[in-house]
């Protein structure tokens, strides 16, 4: 079952209009696996980082997680989420983080994110069960290191959100469903 597919795609200009020995002795089209080069992967990871910086500075976007980066108060809150998701976090919790009123803040985040704070803190876990899950990591742990203390609460959060429960997830990734 095909899980995702990586696909950069570059415009390269070597030596301006005269051209460049080197880049006229290429192909016009390379492709590059980005699993057998680690380097080139991790350049990738950091020209990522530099398009969001740029798109977040400049003001690009008015909705979604990168405008409420740009907002230096959820900025705060976000990046909590982030570091510590498996943390009990409340509204409170998190509009202190940020600087700001509970009320406020649930306004702004809903204006900008799109989503209720916990909302988008259930989804962010889910993404990070999604890809424990896919690396074999057991149910009842994977509940732990996205903040349940349940496997039975988490099973059915996951299937809310995912579409199905956790162990289908998995069997999937197995192959054997």
């Amino acid at each position: 079952m095909l899980r995702g597919a990586d696909l950069v795609c570059a415009t390269v200009q070597l030596g301006g209009a005269e051209g460049n020995p080197i880049g006229q002795g290429l192909p016009e089209l390379v492709v590059l696996p980005l699993a057998t080069h680690a380097a080139l992967h991790r350049l990738l990871d950091y020209l990522l980082i530099l398009i969001v910086r740029h798109v977040v500075a400049s003001g690009s976007v008015t909705t979604g997680v990168l405008a409420g980066l740009a907002d230096s108060r959820l900025a705060k809150a976000l990046t909590a989420m982030h570091e510590a998701p498996k943390k009990s976090w409340t509204l409170g919790d998190l509009a202190d983080v940020a600087g700001m009123s509970r009320t406020r803040f649930a306004e702004r985040f809903r204006m900008l994110i799109g989503r209720s704070p916990i909302d988008y803190l259930t989804n962010w876990r889910m993404t990070i069960a999604r890809q424990l899950l896919a690396k074999g990591k057991p149910v009842k742990n994977v509940a732990t290191q996205v903040g349940y203390e349940s496997a039975a609460t988490f099973s059915r959060v996951f299937s809310r959100v995912a579409g199905q429960p956790p162990r289908e997830f998995d069997a999937q990734r197995d192959g054997s469903c």
